[in-house]
């Protein structure tokens, strides 16, 4: 029975078994946003700091503009990104191990652009900005939507909202989650410029923790275990 309590001792209080993951994430208030002292908080990040310290795994964190840590995600077998919107497009590409959040999109535009909608085909007729593989851009591309015709595709999600305001001739409409726009106009009040015009309701998902699909089996049974508990 000693022996045995020992082990067990020595299995909780022991380094990692696993080898160190690389975790990516964005900027993406407020679920994860640097504070005034440049540390990394939020309602994702905090779950992802919790059960990561459960599951004793060494890891990592950085981030990225989103299609940088999208794609090492994609890419790199030891590494995990979120907030990640589960949408049919990625379903097979990662390994989904914990929900995170649920979120909404709807299609914003300015005060006074008299642009409404009643469906998504309508809004083919506009110049839409989307951020370079972020949920928003796979899922009108699955929709017919085409780059060549009314995406306009950027990298960086903060001259989202200047292009719409400074470049009114090329681009008209926005896809933006809501929880995230609600947060942001709260610190910047030209947002207010902005208004939902449509919601997306086929994008209602959710956000989660996901890891590249041929992760160690060992290790995200650990990581969903770690997020089970809470």
């Amino acid at each position: 029975m000693k022996i045995f309590f020992y082990c067990v001792l020595s299995l909780l209080f022991s380094p990692s078994i696993f080898a160190k993951i690389n975790i990516v994430t964005e900027i993406f208030p407020n679920f994860q946003y640097l504070n005034s002292e440049g540390q990394l908080i939020g309602l994702s990040t905090k779950k992802v700091e919790q059960a990561l310290q459960s599951a004793n795994i060494d890891y990592t964190l950085t981030v990225y503009p989103w299609s940088v840590a999208y794609n090492a995600a994609l890419r790199d077998r030891n590494t995990c990104v979120f907030s990640l919107a589960r949408i049919a497009a990625r379903e097979d590409k990662f390994a989904w191990v914990a929900k995170l959040h649920g979120f909404n999109a709807s299609f914003y535009a300015l005060e006074g652009s008299d642009i409404a909608l009643n469906s998504i085909e309508q809004a083919k007729a506009y110049k839409i900005a989307v951020v370079r593989d972020n949920f928003s851009h796979h899922y009108l591309k699955d929709e017919g939507f085409s780059e060549l015709s009314n995406l306009i595709v950027i990298d960086n999600f903060d001259k989202i909202y200047d292009l719409i305001d400074t470049r009114k001739d090329i681009v008209e409409l926005l896809v933006l989650n809501e929880e995230q726009f609600n947060f942001r106009k709260t610190v910047d009040t030209s947002l207010l410029k902005l208004q939902p015009i449509f919601r997306i309701e086929a994008v209602k998902s959710d956000l989660y923790f996901a890891c590249h699909k041929e992760m160690d089996h060992g290790q995200l049974t650990a990581l969903k275990a770690a997020f089970k508990r809470g």
